[in-house]
């Protein structure tokens, strides 16, 4: 009953092809794209770069990508680093079917990527990572990896000395039950964007946003769409 101009234009053939191109992330200045390809069933990440009013071809993303499945990741705003879900790794320190990973932009590239600890990475499935501008709040999505369980958002931050404290469950009112996830922490560290098929919605999965109060908690989400109330 309230609609707003909208009219979404295609990136162009510099990024899309005839295979699927999905989950892009973007830095703060906009400058640099980060999203995943399928091609013949192996997900990796290309990088494209905004120049003279258009994107660049994409290239891969050398020293991330593997021979193995990369996906769900999230470039930090300064584009210094990267925190992605890998699933079916062995031997290299995870801890369940799918964890979170992160990388490192160095002067030479990409470093290889690692798993977090299991301060933040468990036997359940972690993924859908969204990093702060501080580039020390981490939000991600947590289950049991089945396609009809509950999934939740949960937040940790890096404290002094570079370690990550124990994730917490956002509050209720936020991981209503059903399925939470997808969340993206804008720049400005106080809104969250997140979708949720449990929030009165216009039907299935919705997008909703809450804000930070004065006391630094999450208020009550909105829906992108219409007012819940």
């Amino acid at each position: 009953t309230h609609p707003v101009p909208f009219d979404p234009k295609p990136l162009g053939k510099s990024i899309n092809t005839t295979e699927s191109e999905y989950f892009p992330s973007l830095t703060a200045d906009g400058s640099t794209m980060i999203f995943t390809r399928r091609e013949r069933g192996d997900e990796n990440f290309f990088s494209s770069t905004w120049k003279e009013n258009q994107w660049l071809s994409a290239t891969p993303l050398e020293g991330v990508n593997t021979s193995m499945n990369e996906g769900a990741q999230a470039i930090s705003p300064d584009g210094t680093w990267l925190v992605f879900t890998a699933c079916n790794r062995e031997g290299d320190g995870s801890q369940g079917k799918c964890d979170l990973y992160w990388s490192q932009l160095k002067s030479t590239g990409w470093t290889k990527p690692v798993p977090f600890s299991n301060t933040i990475n468990s036997g359940q499935w972690e993924a859908q990572p969204t990093i702060g501008a501080d580039n020390k709040t981490l939000i991600f999505s947590r289950g049991s990896g089945g396609p009809n369980t509950p999934i939740s958002l949960w937040q940790t931050t890096r404290q002094n000395g570079g370690k990550w404290a124990k994730p917490e469950k956002l509050p209720p009112q936020i991981n209503v039950g059903g399925k939470v996830h997808t969340p993206f922490l804008h720049p400005d560290g106080e809104t969250l964007y997140f979708s949720s098929d449990s929030l009165p919605g216009m039907g299935g999965s919705d997008i909703f946003f809450v804000r930070k109060q004065v006391d630094g908690t999450w208020g009550n989400p909105e829906n992108i769409g219409y007012p819940i109330n």
